[in-house]
C-alpha cells in the first residue's frame, strides 16, 4: 500500500499498483487516476 497526500486533507492509502500502468482509483475525494503513486488530474 502507499500513501497519498491529497491537498489539506490528510492521508489516503492507495491499493497496491500495477507496475508502469495508470489505474482509476475512487477516493473519498473523487475518483483519480494514479501512475506508481503520482496523481494525475
Amino acid at each position: 500500500m502507499a500513501l497519498a497526500f491529497i491537498g489539506g486533507t490528510g492521508l489516503y492509502r492507495l491499493p497496491e499498483l500495477g507496475e508502469g500502468r495508470w489505474e482509476e482509483v475512487e477516493t473519498p475525494f473523487g475518483r483519480v487516476e494514479v501512475l506508481r503513486g503520482r496523481w494525475e488530474g
